[in-house]
């Protein structure tokens, strides 16, 4: 009772392993980059972008404080007058608005 095995190589299933071992490996690495390059979006923002900026917020407060102090001269002598920015919109809205 010998049984008789054969003994050639199944090309067809072999190639078809390798290529799905190397689709899944090839989806792996692309996964992991991109789940790699959103976390690290993710932390950039977190980290900088979030994050209050004491600095900025208080520079913010000021130049929303001059372009929203009241009207006062600049320079007299040629007429140049500093005026509320939304006074200065409106009035400019006003001139150009046509007839």
């Amino acid at each position: 009772m010998t049984e008789e095995y054969d003994q050639r190589m199944n090309l067809p299933a072999l190639l078809t392993i390798t290529a799905v071992f190397v689709i899944l490996v090839l989806v792996s690495v692309v996964g992991t980059q991109a789940y790699f390059n959103y976390e690290k979006r993710r932390i950039h923002w977190r980290r900088v972008v979030e994050v209050p900026n004491d600095k900025l917020i208080q520079l913010n407060q000021q130049q929303l404080e001059q372009i929203n102090e009241p009207p006062r001269w600049i320079d007299r002598e040629n007429g140049v007058v500093s005026i509320p920015i939304n006074r200065a919109m409106q009035l400019f809205v006003d001139r150009h608005s046509g007839p």
